[in-house]
């Protein structure tokens, strides 16, 4: 499973970007069509990603930020809802935009992403308004839980073992103690 990408932006296209790793080898991931503004060819790039991998393809689906790749995820774990159309429904309403709709029940606004009908609406904000509390506060911590998961990306942790342990930790605790915390856990997979 590939959770993360870091290299150079080689290529941008409609709907994906080709990201070359020190390695040498080139990953083509699916992106949120608004994030390919933010970024220039030959630049450095990090993603989180999500892996899909089917008997008929294989694909990378890229994220800028942790809320993002978290609303994404929370999307998949609804029946008639893939990763393309999950991209869809982040890259029209945006993570912030997709939580409050579901936690203020309006089933209007999934409507208007290409591919989603009532059923399928009613269906989402059904099945995740329990689940939409784990990211509900997102404008808060967004900015110091990234901060923390790209601090312990670059100590080199696994991403699946970061994210794990992040979304567990205190809150009201500063960044520096989430950040001692979060490595004495790792620590202790080891």
């Amino acid at each position: 499973m590939i959770a993360s990408i870091n290299g150079i932006l080689r290529t941008i296209e409609t709907a994906s970007l080709v990201i070359e790793t020190a390695s040498g080898l080139g990953y083509r991931v699916f992106y949120n069509q608004g994030q390919s503004l933010l970024h220039q060819i030959d630049q450095p790039i990090s993603l989180f990603t999500y892996h899909h991998i089917r008997e008929e393809s294989d694909d990378l689906y890229g994220f800028i930020t942790y809320v993002e790749w978290q609303v994404f995820m929370l999307l998949l774990h609804v029946s008639g809802v893939g990763p393309k159309l999950a991209m869809s429904i982040i890259d029209t309403l945006g993570p912030e935009s997709t939580v409050e709709a579901i936690a203020a029940n309006q089933p209007a606004i999934f409507r208007s992403i290409s591919g989603v009908g009532q059923k399928l609406a009613e269906k989402i904000i059904l099945e995740l308004r329990t689940n939409v509390s784990s990211v509900s506060n997102l404008s808060g911590t967004s900015e110091s839980s990234q901060e923390l998961v790209e601090a312990l990306l670059g100590l080199g942790y696994d991403q699946a073992h970061i994210l794990a342990i992040v979304t567990k930790l205190d809150r009201s605790l500063p960044v520096a103690q989430q950040l001692k915390e979060a490595l004495r856990q790792l620590g202790q997979l080891k």
